[in-house]
């Protein structure tokens, strides 16, 4: 479970974008490397050339590990440069191979720790402390190697290669060992909310071990009492100090004390600077007194950390039982703040993975990464007056399984406003929210929407896909008790006032349709059924029903009746057409079999168009596929050529553009440019505006004959249908003209609203891509 912040703070602006961090890190880490490794050059072996007691060591290990994974780069950067410019004012050779040894040596660390503790809690147990020993152990066994093998090849000691390596190894380590700790506890500490008689006494008792150090440490070397003076003057100290404070407090202490006994060394004063002592002995005992009271106090502390957590953990068992009990696929758990760690109690840890005892860390890699940030967002909006929250989340389960948890907490505040724990619980309603999603995707499927009134609670709740159908916000549509009420349409708000009247449970039951204005304007039609529930004083108390989207379904049902209704038109106009074409289609010098020949062509002329627009949901045809419907009869290799944009013309004004192309394809195939091999029919259009429309479909009908033509002695019915069928009855403007080389018509046809233009591809096939070819020419 994660961590809840004690209270949001403002961020320094150097550390509020990656690059800012980490050039703050390098510079902070830098500069105290540096510090400490100057002083701790003051205190080089003369056999060796190594400094026996190095507690920058400790400050790079500590803060690498207690500032994480993104810290690493910069903090082994800033260990190289400190080492580099320390290094340079007190030695004559090259020291980039010490920079890299120190650098690495933190790096060991950092992974060491994080391998060996898995559970995070630095400093706080027993194993906690036995991994820390064993990365302070290892990293600096690693870098001592290469780094002995520097100072022997760059002449700096005589000494024996192990003997270099034990001193470097040593005094590493006893620098992690003193310097480390406070680093690592720092964060635990800060995380927490301490009184402010805890934070005095934790300082007085790290200053009192520092005072108590110098004074023991500061009595002459012989007899038995100065021997055991420190030890005597600093037990009780760290002891009051493990058992009351966290442990950042001990790790103070025992840095304070390591102060002081480097003070005491340098200045050759006190124990470690007794004359008849050899200094090799000195510095000995100066070390073995370092590591046994970091070991001894360390420990303590650990020790007491594990009775404290231990009695806390006692306290809330009950109430995680009783938590665990109430729910059944979940999990139970306590969120100690101050401490950052997670203890969880039920079945469900194990599914997910987790362990019993834990940290943020875990949580967070269970957690769906996209749902994070929102988390987080929720968790610190936790305060006092609202410490409840709640919250659908989706987890990995250990078999990688993902999992819906219902979360809930409660945080616990200090007198201060700061929290100080979370509880809570999280229950696997993963069973529970693929119903939910079934009904939903039922629901939406069918446009339908379910509702309950509370009428005693004044509350309303909805589906969430009544969102959807609504056109309104999320949380307006799911609990906006008047959402209907006040977006009915006004002229049925009479109508939705007496359906919610209900007389008895015997009528409880009714449906009724209502129209629905939605806040872009667009109406809809809902469907609405629903039961009264009736409480026990005979008043209704609720309801509970359905709402059902009909706005396509009704508008379907208009379309339908209305082209029923045009559909009856168009066959009547169908049969008053083709009653006029078999009356005037009679010539008396026709004989029985023309006759019917030319009646044939024009009604299955009338047919196809009728086909087209049939095919095309009479919502149009193009006139690139009326010109060569007609000419598909006649067309030869290069007989015939056809250009234009694909303009799609109404229904009415296509079937009279198609009897007057079919009468001009049949005049050309009697008389002109298709009754002669060598003959020849060219149909170009264009849309252009016009004066009295918007646009005017210009079509020419050319034709070369090989003869040549004669203008006829009398007007048949085609030549009629061609000059007048057009402009009675689309007002269009129709002119014939016999030219000795071929019939020339020209047609000026009112287009009522703007056509889809598209292309003619080869062929005089209608291209459905308009950007796909030009206009082509056939």
């Amino acid at each position: 479970m994660p961590a809840l912040p004690p209270a949001k703070t403002t961020t320094c602006w150097l550390i509020r974008t990656p690059l800012r961090y980490a050039l703050t890190v390098f510079l902070t880490i830098g500069a105290l490397y540096y510090v400490a490794g100057r002083i701790a050059l003051l205190l080089l072996t003369e056999a060796e050339g190594v400094a026996v007691f190095w507690p920058a060591s400790g400050i790079a290990a500590g803060a690498m590990v207690a500032l994480g994974r993104r810290s690493m780069v910069p903090i082994a950067l800033a260990v190289a440069a400190a080492t580099i410019a320390a290094n340079l004012e007190a030695r004559t050779h090259p020291t980039a191979i010490f920079a890299a040894c120190n650098a690495i040596e933190c790096v060991v660390f950092a992974v060491t720790m994080r391998m060996v503790d898995k559970q995070r809690a630095y400093l706080e147990s027993l194993g906690s402390i036995a991994a820390f020993l064993v990365a302070a152990a290892v990293a600096p066994a690693v870098a001592a190697a290469p780094a002995a093998l520097a100072v022997q090849w760059l002449g700096m000691s005589k000494a024996p290669f192990l003997a270099i390596w034990f001193t470097w190894f040593q005094s590493d380590a006893l620098g992690i060992v003193a310097v480390a700790p406070v680093l690592l506890t720092m964060p635990s500490m800060l995380r927490g909310s301490l009184l402010r008689v805890t934070l005095i006494a934790g300082g007085l008792g790290a200053s009192l071990a520092a005072l108590a150090a110098y004074f023991g440490f500061s009595l002459a070397y012989g007899g038995v009492v100065s021997i055991m003076t420190p030890m005597i003057l600093l037990f009780p100290i760290f002891l009051g100090l493990a058992s009351r404070t966290p442990a950042f407090f001990s790790a103070l202490g025992v840095f304070l004390v390591a102060f002081v006994m480097v003070i005491l060394a340098l200045s050759g004063g006190g124990r470690f600077g007794e004359s008849t002592m050899p200094l090799p002995d000195r510095l000995a005992a100066a070390q073995v007194a370092l590591l046994t009271t970091c070991c001894a106090v360390l420990t303590l502390s650990a020790m007491f950390a594990r009775v404290n957590n231990a009695a806390a953990a006692l306290q809330a068992i009950d109430q995680r039982l009783q938590l665990a009990l109430a729910a059944g696929r979940m999990y139970a758990f306590d969120d100690d703040l101050a401490t950052g760690t997670v203890h969880r109690f039920g079945g469900l840890i194990g599914k997910l993975g987790l362990p019993a005892v834990g940290t943020i860390d875990d949580y967070f890699e269970a957690l769906r990464p996209s749902e994070k940030p929102a988390f987080l967002d929720l968790i610190n909006q936790q305060s006092p007056a609202e410490p409840q929250v709640a919250r659908l989340l989706h987890m990995r389960a250990a078999d990688g399984q993902e999992l819906a948890i219902e979360y809930r907490s409660v945080a616990e505040y200090d007198c201060a406003g700061n929290a100080v724990r979370l509880r809570g619980t999280c229950v696997d309603v993963t069973e529970l929210e693929k119903r939910t999603e079934q009904l939903g995707n039922a629901l939406q499927a069918g446009r339908v929407f379910a509702f309950e009134y509370d009428t005693v609670k004044k509350t309303a709740r909805r589906s969430d896909n009544a969102a959807e159908i609504l056109g309104v916000p999320l949380e307006l549509a799911r609990s906006s008790r008047n959402l209907f009420n006040d977006n009915v349409h006004p002229d049925d708000k009479a109508a939705l006032a007496a359906y919610g009247r209900r007389s008895s449970p015997a009528d409880a039951y009714r449906s009724g349709n209502f129209r629905f204005v939605r806040p872009d304007g667009a109406i809809t039609l809902l469907e609405v059924r629903s039961t009264a529930i009736f409480g026990g004083d005979g008043r209704i108390s609720g309801y509970n029903g359905v709402a059902r989207d009909v706005t396509e379904q009704t508008k379907a049902s208009e379309r339908q009746a209305m082209l029923i209704k045009e559909l009856d038109h168009r066959v009547k106009n169908a049969l008053a057409r083709m009653a006029v074409v078999i009356e005037l289609s009679r010539d008396g010098h026709q004989t029985l079999d023309e006759y019917v020949k030319v009646i044939q062509g024009r009604i299955a002329s009338m047919a196809r168009t009728q086909e087209r627009l049939s095919g095309n949901k009479w919502t149009g045809v193009g006139v690139a596929m009326l010109v060569n419907d007609e000419l598909a009869s006649y067309r030869k290799a290069g007989n015939c050529a056809v250009e234009g944009p694909d303009i799609v013309l109404e229904p009415d004004t296509a079937q009279a553009l198609a009897f007057t192309l079919h009468e001009l394809a049949t005049n050309a195939a009697k008389y002109g440019g298709l009754s002669s091999p060598g003959g020849k029919v060219a149909v170009e259009w264009s849309v252009v505006a016009g004066e009295t429309s918007a646009r005017v479909l210009k079509l020419a009908w050319r034709e070369v004959t090989d003869g040549g033509i004669q203008q006829p002695t009398r007007e048949s019915y085609g030549l009629n249908t061609i000059r007048n069928l057009l402009r009675y009855e689309q007002k269009a403007t129709v002119a014939l003209d016999f030219k000795p080389t071929g019939l020339l018509c020209e047609i000026a046809l009112p287009l009522p609203a703007p056509a889809a233009v598209g292309s003619i591809g080869p062929g005089g096939i209608p291209l459905l891509n308009p950007e796909a070819a030009a206009p082509a020419r056939q």
